[in-house]
């Protein structure tokens, strides 16, 4: 531990002092001021506006209360930051308990342990030995029916740690059978990092509050995922395979014998955001903030290059043709043949930042590189002298990666959905999904090569893939999926970011898209021979879901679903109840609802959610409870509104067996026997929102709010269960399938 600053009141004695150790911070009060309310933390040095760090020179500046200090001096009437020592030992961690959540989860708590100073942390042994501020850890993707013994330790920041505490030991169970299967589950946290070991790809996910996650492939089509241990923070700026490991970093140094199980090794923050390894060096390469580099040869210890080689910052770094490469503010490039001695290349006079570096793997004449970053491509043949591309991508582009084979490409993937192609550096295309930048698309923050394909990653759970750097497609999104139909082969599901999803068995699914990321879609109808989607943004037409951007066709709406009855869509929105004929089409200079008629034009509008037709009439529901029949849905005086006997939300209604549910917020349930007039509340044991409800042949299934499925066989008593922990959002039945979509694309199918 070492003293960073003093403060002190106007005079007034040291009042308190900021430590530093093992890369938190320790705001310890030695004497209470009135009026100067501030006790103690503890903090990343990363954290924004609390502490700005002055790098390199142990020099801070506080901003609290008014008062600050910066170095090692404090403010007026403070002492000089002198070095203190903290021999105690903290005391060991008591109370410890195990308790199983799950067959693959279980969660410990302790009671906090005392220091002389201040407690920094807690070592938690027994499960890839993570380590936390907190009193409390979950340990999540445990092996079912597995014995697992846990203890505790306390630590300052002198490094003084505490005894452990005395082993718990607790069993998770066998897993559970489950009624319902999980086809396709991803994640709408950020996929910031892909890396092929030469057998596989391995990509981190940036979570926040949560355990990271990893997800591996061997061909980029299927994906595994696993719950990691041990990272520090949530994720990695940046990951690389050195051989035999993986190594991180995110303000510190991890490693990783499989890139599940994570090893923290520095206890120093560093300024490093990017990473190299080289295996003719066995050498590892760091570099970032302000010209930061430094090399290792296990991923461990760290040796910094002091002075550095430029002041400039380095954002991406590379091995390629038997030299480090390092690339970052204003156009830099820097090249090193060890690691440890760095010289600047030529390049053109450059004010914007490059973020990647790549090359073609040929020599003499033919060798390339490439070096991209926002809205410029560089071009070498030797990787000393470059020149600035004709025709550079435009947009900011993160990552830049060469695919041999028969692809024969580099690929620049960036913001707003970037995806560029070129054969020679030079003349870039715009790829996936439409070459005008003006439509909305996910940022993409890396690519990568596997030898026969590319794969990019981003945002939302984003991963698309291609084997000729032309043609992509999206093999994993996390964007939720909340509207299904079927045409009588194929389950179709829509959701947000214009992501849509195909299957003939419900086992296997394809992503298909609208075109753009804007697009946000809540409900689909098939009227025989053509698909109707519509939602927050847009309502789209299709005759073929293969050609989805030749086809379709949008228009400004706010609709939550659509039916067709056999003779007319019928849709529900946030003002009433719309009708087509669906012949005549609009074009696009003319009012795209003209022909659809206005259910109510009285104010305030009725907010609806779902309509069905059930047997030989329409039943909408909607927000407060409202529920309204019609016979035809043509007239405003046929719509009658019908009393529910709730002021709750009503989100979906289905029909089965000749009865009516109607399901919404707070766990509300309502049937019908005689078509909708007369309504019962029904108990579904559930206080969780259910959102659809859906009437399979034999029973109703209806989902809703963190993986609930409520199944009844006659709507009045209900079954509740929950799988993951995602919102389910539809369901529908079909022959023996019955589906099940929600948030962050999950997709479920029944098993039994």
């Amino acid at each position: 531990m070492h003293v960073i600053a003093t403060v002190s009141a106007a005079n007034s004695a040291v009042t308190a002092i900021l430590f530093e150790s093992h890369g938190h911070l320790i705001w310890y009060q030695k004497k209470h001021l009135v009026g100067f309310v501030m006790i103690s933390f503890i903090t990343s040095l990363w954290e924004e506006n609390l502490v700005m760090r002055c790098l390199k020179t142990i020099s801070i500046y506080i901003l609290i209360s008014g008062l600050y200090a910066c170095g090692g001096s404090g403010g007026s009437g403070g002492s000089g930051g002198a070095n203190l020592t903290d021999p105690a030992v903290p005391s060991t961690p008591g109370g410890l308990t195990a308790q199983v959540v799950s067959s693959t989860q279980i969660n410990l708590n302790w009671n906090p342990a005392t220091d002389d100073v201040a407690v920094l942390g807690y070592y938690v042994y027994g499960e890839g030995n993570p380590v936390t501020t907190s009193t409390s850890y979950s340990f999540i993707g445990l092996t079912p029916a597995t014995q697992y013994c846990f203890s505790v330790a306390a630590y300052d920041g002198d490094g003084n740690t505490s005894p452990q505490s005395a082993a718990v030991c607790a069993s998770t169970p066998a897993a559970a059978s489950s009624a319902w299967t999980t086809v396709r589950s991803g994640t709408d946290n950020e996929l910031s990092n892909i890396v092929w070991t030469g057998d596989k790809l391995l990509v981190v996910e940036e979570t926040f509050g949560s355990s990271t996650t990893v997800h591996t492939s061997t061909d980029g089509l299927i994906w595994d995922d696993y719950p990691t241990s041990g990272f520090a923070f949530n994720g990695a700026t940046d990951v690389v395979f050195g051989g035999n490991q993986y190594v991180a970093v995110d303000s510190w140094f991890f490693v990783s014998p499989d890139g599940i199980a994570w090893e923290l090794v520095t206890t120093d923050l560093t300024d490093a955001t990017a990473l190299a390894w080289s295996p003719t060096l066995s050498l590892y390469v760091a570099v970032g903030e302000a010209g930061y580099i430094a090399t290792s040869t296990d991923g461990r210890s760290w040796n910094t290059i002091d002075p550095a080689p430029t002041t400039s910052s380095l954002y991406g770094a590379a091995w390629l043709n038997g030299r480090f490469y390092a690339v970052g503010e204003a156009g830099i490039i820097l090249t090193s043949g060890n690691g440890l001695d760095w010289s600047v290349a030529t390049t053109p006079a450059y004010t914007f930042d490059l973020e990647s570096i790549a090359w073609n793997g040929l020599s003499g004449a033919e060798s390339l590189y490439v070096a991209t970053g926002y809205g410029m491509a560089f071009r070498s043949i030797d990787g000393d002298i470059w020149v600035e591309a004709a025709a550079s991508p435009p947009g900011f582009n993160d990552s830049v990666i060469w695919g041999g084979g028969s692809a024969n490409c580099f690929v620049a993937v960036g913001l707003s959905g970037n995806i560029f192609s070129s054969t020679d550096g030079e003349t870039w295309t715009r790829r996936f999904l439409d070459a005008d930048p003006v439509y909305a698309q996910l940022d993409l923050r890396e690519v990568a090569w596997n030898g026969t394909r590319f794969v990019a990653v981003g945002q939302q759970g984003t991963l698309l893939v291609s084997d000729d750097c032309i043609t992509w497609s999206i093999v994993a999104s996390g964007a939720d999926l909340r509207g299904l139909a079927h045409d009588g082969s194929r389950f179709i599901a829509v959701g947000d970011n214009g992501r849509v999803a195909v299957s003939s068995d419900a086992d296997t699914w394809e992503y298909r898209h609208t075109g753009d990321d804007s697009h946000y879609l809540y409900d689909l109808v098939w009227d025989g021979s053509r698909y109707l989607a519509v939602g927050q943004t847009y309502s789209l037409r299709s005759d073929d879901l293969y050609s989805w951007l030749a086809s379709w066709e949008g228009a400004t709406s706010v609709d939550t679903a659509v039916v067709w009855d056999g003779s007319q869509f019928v849709k529900t929105t946030d003002y009433g109840i719309l009708i087509w004929d669906g012949v005549t089409l609009h074009t696009g200079t003319e009012d795209p609802w003209w022909q659809w008629s206005l259910f109510d034009s009285s104010y305030p509008y009725p907010v609806l959610n779902d309509i069905i037709w059930a047997s030989s009439q329409f039943v909408a529901v909607g927000n407060n409870g409202r529920i309204y029949t019609s016979p035809d849905a043509t007239e405003t005086s046929t719509w009658t509104e019908q009393a529910s006997g709730t002021t709750s939300n009503l989100e979906a209604v289905a029909e089965g067996a000749g009865r009516l549910v109607t399901v919404g917020a707070a766990g509300t349930i309502l049937t019908s026997d005689n078509g909708g007039v007369t309504w019962a509340v029904q108990d579904s044991g559930s206080s969780d929102t259910i959102y659809d409800v859906t009437w399979t042949g034999s029973r109703f299934v209806a989902v809703g709010y963190s993986g609930l499925i409520l199944t009844s066989s006659d709507g009045n008593i209900w079954a509740v269960a929950f799988h993951g922990k995602d919102h389910l959002f539809s369901v529908l039945s079909e022959g023996a399938h019955t589906v099940i979509t929600g948030a962050n694309g999950t997709i479920l199918r029944n098993n039994q």
